[in-house]
C-alpha cells in the first residue's frame, strides 16, 4: 500500500495527480463563488441599510441659513481671452 504516492487507487478506481488538482480547482472555484456571493449580499444590504439610516437621521439644518456664505466679487468673463485660460504665456509651437 502506498500512501504517499501517485497515482492512487481506491476501491478498483485510479486518480492521478492530475485529475485530483483538476476535481480540487473545481471544488475550490464553486466554494469561492458560494461565498463571494453571500459576501456581496451581506455587504450590499449592510451598506444599504447605514445609507438610509443616515438619511434617516442626519442632521441637515446647518446647510439652511447662509452665515456661512462667501461673497463673490470680481469679474468672471467665459469668454476666449479670460485671464484664468492663461492664453498670453509663452507658446508650445
Amino acid at each position: 500500500m502506498n500512501l504517499c504516492g501517485w497515482p492512487i487507487k481506491q476501491k478498483g478506481i485510479t486518480i492521478t495527480q492530475k485529475q485530483a488538482t483538476i476535481a480540487m480547482g473545481g471544488v475550490s472555484v464553486l466554494a469561492l463563488i458560494w461565498l463571494l456571493s453571500h459576501i456581496f449580499w451581506m455587504t450590499l444590504g449592510t451598506s444599504g441599510f447605514l445609507c438610509g439610516v443616515h438619511a434617516l437621521f442626519r442632521d441637515a439644518s446647518m446647510h439652511k441659513d447662509e452665515e456661512d456664505r462667501v461673497a463673490m466679487q470680481g469679474d468672471l468673463s467665459l469668454d476666449d481671452e479670460a485671464a484664468f485660460l492663461n492664453n498670453s504665456g509663452p507658446s508650445l509651437a
